[in-house]
């Protein structure tokens, strides 16, 4: 769903369309409510939660007039619908979410702007209630009016095709959505079906190759999935599909310090590096469970008071608080959150490289084999990058249990 300013002005548009066609026309009962039900639906389509603006224009047109009262039911059983909707196609992870006033649910301080945002609603009714009292003082003709709202119309049309239809209608991004929510939920099974029969490799292969790896699959099934090995100039050698090696955009980061984590040890450092980085590329906006991680590995690295700083920020947001307030009244919460973790870490620094990967993966698998994720990650980085002196000793070394 499209989100912020434009998902406002959108909605306020559609509403702003709605009330017209409602005053202009007198409609029956069932007409009304099946356009009503048809422009609150579309509006949540492609503006999400930010389309309870065409609630709000009714409900303040209907006290206002004293009219409209059976519109504003049914455009708000169809908000709430089309909420549960979303959440049964498992865009949003609970009806809460889903129904947030607002498309800024993942930020820090998520009421600031959206509540000065929303403000607009009675301002822009205002204004229009005395622009139209305005207009009909001045000398113009009807047709003259009708002809301005109908190039003003057309020009919002095409700018709302031109952009909220290519954004709506990114099968990429849709598909990194579910991975991104199959991931979070541990829903390993349901994230690999919805791959299968994909004629292309996907773009964002970490979460697929993870789901395998946690299936213990990874090695056995890669080649499913992504079949083509790719050759680097930079590095001289085939490079492996493991992960995307995007670092210039914050989803690319934030898939790999979803990796990152599930590998442990060694690769601790760089998923802390690629969550830190996936919020500063885009300030404002803040991931929070980005922040999660960020709390785990700064405490894990002993630097509580960065921690704390960033359970205060998930302590402001709407859907976080739970998880972040009793942290912060509790210390030990999170120590006993990261103690599994500890004994993984290296003894001196293990930054590494994105040309490294090979390395750092050897190092984590050797050092601790029972780490299965990093085991069959390793395995697969040898055979894509067809190193048969490597994979021969990571086989001999497997046989000897060193």
């Amino acid at each position: 769903n499209l989100r912020g300013h434009f998902a406002l002005l959108l909605s306020l548009a559609v509403a702003t369309l709605l009330l017209a066609l409602l005053d202009r026309k007198p409609l029956s009962p069932l007409l009304s409510a099946l356009v009503t039900a048809l422009f609150t639906g579309v509006t949540y389509w492609l503006a999400g939660s930010m389309s309870v603006v065409v609630v709000g224009v009714l409900l303040a047109s209907s006290i206002v007039g004293r009219k409209h009262w059976s519109a504003l039911l049914v455009s708000a059983v169809t908000f709430v619908l089309a909420g549960g909707f979303c959440v049964k196609a498992r865009y949003f992870i609970s009806l809460e979410e889903a129904l947030t006033p607002a498309q800024y649910y993942e930020w820090p301080a998520p009421y600031t702007t959206p509540l000065l945002a929303l403000i607009l609603i009675p301002v822009v009714l205002i204004a229009g209630a005395w622009l139209t009292a305005l207009l009909a003082r001045v000398t113009i003709s009807a047709r003259s009016r009708e002809l301005a709202t109908f190039a003003f119309g057309l020009m919002l049309s095409v700018f709302v095709v031109r952009n909220a239809y290519v954004a709506v209608h990114n099968p990429r991004v849709y598909q990194l959505r579910q991975d991104e929510w199959h991931a979070r939920c541990g829903q390993w099974d349901e994230l690999i079906a919805s791959h299968r029969g994909s004629p292309e490799p996907t773009a964002f292969i970490s979460y697929l190759n993870l789901a395998l790896a946690k299936k213990g699959e990874l090695v056995s099934r890669m080649g499913e999935f992504n079949p083509y090995i790719m050759w680097s100039d930079e590095a001289q050698m085939y490079s492996p599909v493991l992960m995307v090696h995007d670092e210039m955009s914050r989803d690319g980061l934030k898939l790999q310090s979803c990796v990152f984590m599930e590998w442990g040890g060694e690769a601790l450092a760089n998923a802390q590096k690629a969550a830190f980085e996936a919020n500063f590329l885009t300030p404002g906006d803040t991931d929070p469970v980005e922040l999660q991680r960020l709390v785990v590995t700064n405490s894990l690295f002993d630097t509580p008071l960065t921690a704390r700083k960033y359970l205060r920020r998930l302590a402001r947001t709407t859907h976080y608080a739970s998880w972040a307030e009793p942290r912060l009244a509790d210390s030990l919460l999170v120590e006993r959150e990261v103690k599994a973790l500890k004994p993984t870490l290296p003894a001196g620094d293990s930054f590494y490289m994105k040309t490294q990967i090979g390395k750092m993966l050897r190092q984590i698998a050797m050092r601790t084999p029972q780490n299965e994720v990093a085991a069959q990650f390793y395995e697969a980085y040898l055979i894509q990058s067809r190193d048969s002196v490597a994979y021969r000793h990571w086989k001999e070394s497997l046989a000897s249990g060193e």
